[in-house]
């Protein structure tokens, strides 16, 4: 077999193309890792924010949606068997990552700082967890840049003829992504083609700042929807982190296929130096992030309405 000098990463949001992709210890093109093919109609199932994807096998992750079927003219005298073929759209997806998380333990030393009754197993254990807690974070801060701040999502202000003033007009650009995510139209997607979104689906990713300044139950009255109902499609994405970047007020109306986590390892591992009488133990991780242009999403930045809000309710002291 030819070897590949070429190796294809996919960016952030997929490609149209396949990528080939050269194993690196073996003699063969890596394949696909999961298959997915969707028709675009309703689902029922409700699911985290992000589409999550386990892999066992393959490189490339394939997306790929069943456009609707478009209308031709009628005519009463045709005669014509001519195959009409559906068409299909396809993201393929490799950005793979790497990472490996490190800690050691060491039980003697662990000894010399308890006090009576201490537990060592339970102070090591708190030190092992710390790879997960870790990983959390960093977990977080990957998805919390898909959904608010990949500049992937369409700049909903286009569509609404701009942003909102205050806070009612947040909750009201919040209802109108969402019934145009579940509404047909094409100019949510990256590719241009009818859908509707199932309402199943949609999710709305918005900053805590933000969150905290709306009534929820008249978030979910307007929704039409239930406390409980509204609570579920809700993703709140604490930025208290961050500096003073436009985009930590962006609120993020979207079909939840469209942001992927595909982990395709995630591995503990320990080993025992004996010499040194410690434990050195590892999370090691494959994973990536991406955005699926082929189904809905919609972002607005709600700056001017949360920075007035708060304007109004904290101040400093008289």
């Amino acid at each position: 077999m030819a070897k590949v000098e070429t190796v294809d990463v996919t960016p952030q949001n997929g490609a149209t193309e396949f990528p080939v992709n050269d194993n690196e210890t073996m003699d063969m093109v890596e394949t696909i890792a999961s298959q997915t093919i969707r028709g675009a109609k309703s689902g029922n199932i409700v699911e985290d924010a992000f589409y999550e994807y386990e892999v066992d096998k393959g490189a490339v992750v394939e997306e790929a949606v069943i456009k609707m079927a478009e209308k031709q003219a009628f005519d009463k005298n045709a005669f014509d068997k001519t195959a009409k073929d559906p068409k299909v759209l396809v993201k393929y997806f490799n950005n793979w990552t790497q990472a490996q998380y490190q800690t050691t333990t060491r039980r003697d030393e662990i000894r010399k700082i308890l006090k009576e009754g201490g537990s060592v197993e339970q102070v090591a254990g708190d030190i092992v967890d710390t790879l997960t807690q870790g990983e959390n974070a960093d977990d977080f801060i990957a998805k919390r840049k898909l959904l608010l701040n990949s500049g992937f999502a369409k700049d909903y202000k286009t569509i609404i003829g701009g942003v909102p003033l205050n806070m009612k007009g947040v909750i009201y650009a919040m209802r109108n992504m969402y019934n145009h995510l579940k509404t047909n139209n094409s100019d949510l997607t990256s590719e241009a083609y009818v859908s509707a979104t199932p309402v199943e689906d949609i999710r709305v990713a918005i900053p805590r700042d933000a969150l905290d300044l709306i009534d929820i139950v008249e978030l979910a009255n307007i929704f039409n929807l239930s406390k409980e109902e509204i609570l579920g499609k809700i993703v709140i994405v604490d930025t208290s982190d961050v500096g003073a970047e436009d985009w930590k007020y962006n609120v993020v109306v979207y079909d939840r296929k469209a942001m992927g986590r595909a982990t395709r390892l995630y591995e503990y591992e320990s080993e025992r130096v004996a010499k040194g009488r410690y434990d050195n133990h590892y999370l090691t991780i494959d994973r990536m992030y991406f955005f699926n242009g082929l189904f809905k999403t919609a972002s607005i930045n709600c700056k001017k309405a949360v920075t007035e809000a708060k304007a109004q309710l904290i101040g400093a002291e008289q």
